[in-house]
């Protein structure tokens, strides 16, 4: 967890967001360090590993359209065109 870059996105929103929920919010001085709270592994909280090489592999998000709903020139987004 990077706390300079929590610190200034807080710093931004307690003095120059205008957000009413940080509104009168004291600027800290400094990020208190996260405690991370991880419950003991047991069977019902842990899950076996099928094939850690793919499973730990992350290639990014991919979206696909239905046949129906594929993009056109004329429709670039589903449920945009005029209906009749």
């Amino acid at each position: 967890m990077d706390t300079e870059e929590y610190l200034d996105i807080l710093n931004y929103f307690i003095t120059e967001s205008n957000h009413p929920g940080y509104k009168g919010m004291p600027l800290p001085d400094e990020f208190p360090k996260p405690v991370f709270v991880e419950d003991e592994a047991t069977e019902s909280n842990t899950d076996n590993s099928g094939h850690s090489g793919i499973e730990n592999e992350f290639i990014g998000g991919t979206y696909f359209f239905s046949t129906a709903q594929d993009p056109t020139k004329e429709n670039p987004c589903p449920k945009t065109a005029l209906r009749s």
